[in-house]
């Protein structure tokens, strides 16, 4: 018998347009899975939840709205219903339920991978694809993800933290903050809940620190300062397998097009960023990748997958761990399912590992 897979797209996030890009790939593999009926399930950028009953192809270029006759609003009914309740929007139309077997959140971004849509999906009693809200939470917030980092012993570039206040600290008080905490220019300021590189600015001048500062605070109340790291940019693909355990793939390079890898490189379709896969490591660099991949995945009790980002220091070899993405993007030039890949693993088999992982 058939289960009924559901797969949630969209929502009130700075990265709705990629949720869109991954949403179009994930979808064209599960169309190709013959144990599952597909259901849609958008998210506009108010917020509001439609089922989705439009062409395939209207998604990635967000015109999923544009005729009426393609949605219908639904709620969801905690305790009674493992799925969705459709709404009456017309006089044709009666409320309905629709039972869902597992739900998969491609979305991007705060709301989306960010903890609140897990932790629905977990009042609803449903299983659905990725980390538990918890996970998801602390990996998305960067001071939290890197406080963890720092305390299971995983290297870092220094770092520090900065909320918003009434009375901001002057500049002589964030240098001696800056100076505590080893941080130095050059330096990224970043929204600590943010993703895709929104928000970001790059800092070689302290002249420029402010206008960073006032562009992060535009994205989030909590962001973080670390030094820039010269070096390679490496990401590794973790994926839970069926049994619990966990397939690592091999390091990937990404060689930026801009001065960093920013929106820009990682989405544009004249992107100049070049992905080098594998990375040109030593045995001994790819094997001690992959261990502290599957350790930092392990460390934040991650579920079903996460792209783990690194970089190896110039100066001294040394792997630093960067970020976890709980939800990685699988647009058509995301890293994420080039590195799985490279494991062996077929977009299909990816797809389906995936499903199983949410049981």
């Amino acid at each position: 018998m058939k289960k009924n897979l559901c797969i949630l797209f969209g929502g009130n996030s700075t990265e709705y347009a990629i949720s869109l890009l991954s949403t179009a790939n994930v979808l064209a593999q599960c169309r190709k899975l013959a144990d599952y009926d597909i259901y849609l399930l958008g998210i506009s950028q108010t917020g509001v939840f439609y089922e989705y009953l439009g062409p395939d192809d209207r998604i990635p270029i967000d015109e999923w709205l544009a005729d009426p006759a393609w949605v219908r609003p639904v709620s969801f009914i905690p305790g009674r219903l493992q799925g969705y309740h459709r709404e009456a929007s017309g006089p044709d139309q009666v409320p309905s339920d629709q039972p869902i077997d597992i739900f998969f959140p491609v979305l991007h971004g705060q709301d989306g991978e960010g903890g609140p849509l897990q932790g629905f999906l977990e009042i609803l009693g449903a299983p659905y694809v990725g980390c538990k809200h918890l996970s998801a939470g602390l990996m998305m917030d960067k001071a939290f993800a890197n406080t963890l980092f720092e305390q299971g012993g995983l290297a870092q570039t220094p770092w520090l933290s900065l909320k918003r206040q009434s009375s901001p600290p002057t500049y002589q008080q964030l240098s001696e903050e800056m100076a505590a905490k080893g941080v130095c220019f050059p330096l990224f300021v970043k929204p600590a809940n943010a993703g895709s590189s929104v928000g970001i600015s790059k800092v070689a001048d302290p002249a420029d620190l402010v206008a960073a500062l006032n562009l992060a605070f535009s994205y989030d109340r909590k962001l973080v300062l670390e030094n820039a790291v010269q070096g390679r940019e490496l990401e590794v693909a973790v994926l839970e397998d069926t049994d619990g355990q966990l397939v690592v793939s091999p390091a990937g390079e990404i060689v930026p097009g801009h001065d960093f890898y920013d929106y820009e490189d990682k989405y544009a379709a004249d992107s100049q960023s070049r992905l080098l896969l594998p990375a040109d490591l030593s045995p001994e660099q790819s094997d001690e990748i992959r261990r502290i991949a599957a350790q930092a995945f392990q460390l934040a009790d991650c579920r079903g997958l996460a792209r783990v980002d690194f970089f190896l220091r110039s100066e001294d070899g040394a792997i630093l761990i960067n970020e976890i993405n709980t939800m990685p993007g699988f647009t058509a030039i995301s890293m994420y399912s080039k590195l799985i890949a490279l494991t062996g693993l077929s977009p299909q088999d990816l797809m389906i590992k995936l499903i199983h992982s949410a049981y």
